[in-house]
């Protein structure tokens, strides 16, 4: 018995590889412990799509610890090689303990902290955090940190992910302390020979525990067609650390002469690239667009949201010229702002306004600017360096930002002064170029429809009982703010000369229908004169580019358009690209495509099936469609980025 004792003493891990063991299984359960808390944040995401019972969420569990299992055997692996090289070290074997120990403290600590920041973003974005997020919070820490100090959700899962980190650093150490770290084994070789068994596990993990011969990829976790489901799987941290490795890359969807040619084929342009528009007569003198930060069209109540939160909206839409299928380019606010200014795309995890190549794109205010026939103006309610919009403005043709700091009031609030304060300063200087009989292009965007949300309840705006939270009544609030500056600029004789457009800068992810969720693109666009505009409602496919050659045609301005926009009085889209962090997309009438960039998975949904058939992924069934709409998509991102970083040489501006 003794024997038998001793042999399976023998038989038993060495205190280095029980340690090792030890932090592996207590990481994976920490990272399956935040996926739960993923679960329970955006549990109502599971009733808007399909395949949505208990069997697939535990199979997307049990998934995800396959992956979480995967990330902590990497993370485990350089403190396996510094352990098993001190076992060789003698006393000194404790200076590799100690690197071994403080790796996975860094490591653990590090990733547990970008997985709880995960939750709260994947709540506002529907996807992982990625090097967008950190673009975005790189643009102005202060703002960001103003945020979550003042957004409680947000400082809730910031505490917990100091806490969580803090508690299993404590961990770590007291297990390095009880298996005596520090020490070297007596049995030096059984140990090492443990530690390589162990590491050679590694190599399973790696491929999901499966016998195959590819790694474990996230495109493993696709396996129901509930876009939530399929997400819910993922461990963030290994495709955050890819999206920032690549966030500075090239754009490299497809060669370039390739997407030079698609791009002038779709858009029926000769090889110049350019559109001469001549003057024609208009009644308009002013141009002035109203860009709603996180108006989704899901949320109106012609779109069958029942809550009504824009009323205002709703009924302005009976009175213009609406377009019912206009997509946003990108699901952050410097994509509007990029491709509203440029009429070029949006790029797949770069920031158009401080990526690539800073320089004059020859947008279509410049022209008029530098022509003298209209000022321009911009409005934001923050900061003029936040996503550094003064220094891409004043690159592209705009006279004047006014900011924060520009309107005379004090605000503690996270993002500037409320919609209302920019927007009767914008009619007061509207008021003041009028007088000097030059005309004005002034573009506004608002921002008390973003977190953290702080609507005034002291001006004027009153919620109705359908507004039960912060962020109804910051939808309320911006909705009756853009009705207030339209009521008094009505007032103003200029009025009746001034093309007003109303559009979203992006949506909000309220529904999990696709890979994509449709109310994160599908925005409004209200083009507004109540003297020249009868009312309708047209089915035209609509981007964001569109929206600057579309007026300035309809005010009847002279100008060379080598921009990727069209004019939607004189042309048609036969698709719409756009897009969201690390996917490109594009639409028709008919179906739906995404394209996950850096997992190479790709989507198609048949728009105009029936029932739920139409959120199911039959890419595999309609290959040519695929290629089709990729091809599309591909070029016109492609093309925009080539035409961004080398303007000059991809156009050719028509001579005289």
């Amino acid at each position: 018995m003794k024997r038998l004792a001793d042999i399976l003493r023998l038989m038993l891990p060495p205190r280095p590889a029980l340690f090792l063991i030890g932090v592996t299984l207590t990481g994976a359960v920490a990272f399956t412990l935040v996926r739960l808390a993923l679960l329970a944040q955006n549990s109502a995401l599971l009733n808007s799509g399909i395949d949505n019972d208990s069997t697939w969420v535990l199979r997307a569990l049990g998934v995800g610890f396959r992956f979480d299992l995967n990330w902590a055997f990497m993370v485990m692996l350089p403190s396996l090689a510094l352990i098993t090289i001190g076992q060789f070290m003698g006393s000194k074997c404790k200076w590799t303990a100690y690197l071994a120990v403080w790796w996975l403290i860094l490591i653990y600590s590090l990733s547990l902290c970008a997985a709880i920041g995960d939750i709260p973003y994947f709540a506002h974005f529907q996807t992982h955090i990625n090097a967008m997020g950190m673009k975005y919070a790189g643009a102005d820490f202060g703002a960001v940190a103003r945020m979550i100090i003042t957004e409680h959700n947000y400082l809730y899962y910031t505490i917990a992910a100091i806490l969580a980190a803090l508690l299993f650093s404590t961990f770590i150490l007291w297990l390095s302390c009880q298996m005596r770290l520090t020490t070297p084994s007596p049995y030096r070789w059984r140990t090492t020979i443990y530690l390589v068994l162990l590491g050679m596990l590694f190599l399973w993990a790696d491929r999901g525990f499966y016998l195959r011969f590819r790694t474990l990829e996230p495109r493993d976790t696709m396996i129901s067609n509930n876009a939530f489901i399929n997400k819910l799987g993922i461990n963030p941290i290994e495709p955050f650390i890819v999206s920032i490795s690549t966030a500075n890359d090239t754009v490299t969807l497809m060669p370039h002469d390739k997407a030079r040619d698609i791009v002038l084929r779709e858009l029926q342009r000769d090889a110049s690239f350019t559109e001469h528009h001549e003057a024609q007569p208009s009644p308009y003198r002013n141009l002035v667009i109203l860009m709603e930060e996180s108006f989704t069209a899901s949320r109106l109540s012609r779109e069958g949201h029942p809550d009504g939160l824009m009323p205002n909206l709703d009924r302005l839409i009976t009175e213009g010229l609406y377009f019912e299928n206009t997509y946003s380019t990108g699901t952050h606010t410097c994509y509007a702002i990029y491709s509203i200014v440029t009429s070029l795309p949006g790029f797949v995890d770069k920031h158009p306004l401080q990526d690539g190549l800073a320089q004059p794109l020859g947008t279509i205010y410049e022209q008029l600017y530098s022509s003298d026939r209209l000022t321009t103006y911009f409005f934001v309610t923050h900061g003029p360096n936040f996503d550094n919009v003064r220094g891409f403005l004043t690159s592209q043709g705009f006279e004047r930002l006014y900011s924060r700091t520009t309107y005379g009031v004090e605000t503690t609030k996270t993002w500037g002064v409320d919609d209302h304060i920019m927007l009767d300063y914008a009619l007061e200087e509207i008021d003041r170029e009028w007088k000097s009989g030059k005309g004005v292009c002034a573009i506004c965007l608002t921002c008390s429809n973003h977190a953290a949300f702080n609507p005034p309840l002291d001006v004027g705006y009153v919620p109705t009982d359908k507004a039960t939270d912060d962020e109804s009544r910051a939808v309320q609030y911006a909705d009756w703010a853009m009705q207030r500056f339209l009521d008094m600029a009505a007032e103003r004789e200029w009025f009746d000369e001034t093309l007003f457009v109303i559009v979203g800068d992006h949506g909000r992810s309220i529904t999990s229908d696709y890979a994509i969720p449709k109310s994160l693109n599908h925005v409004p666009l209200l083009f507004y004169a109540p003297k020249h505009i009868k009312p309708e409602v047209r089915s035209d496919l609509v981007s964001q580019m569109d929206i600057t050659p579309t007026a300035m045609s309809m005010m009847g301005l002279e100008y060379d358009n080598h921009t990727m926009g069209i004019d939607l009085n004189s042309t048609q889209r036969r698709m719409i690209p756009f897009g969201h962090d690390g996917h490109i997309a594009a639409r028709d009438h008919e179906w739906l495509y995404i394209y996950d960039v850096h997992n190479k998975v790709d989507y198609l949904y048949h728009l105009t099936a029936e029932g739920n058939e139409r959120l199911i992924n039959v890419a595999k069934e309609h290959p040519e469609r695929v290629r089709d709409m990729h091809d599309y998509v591909a070029a016109m991102v492609q093309a925009g980025w080539d035409m961004h970083n080398a303007h000059t040489l991809w156009t050719t501006p028509q001579k005289e």
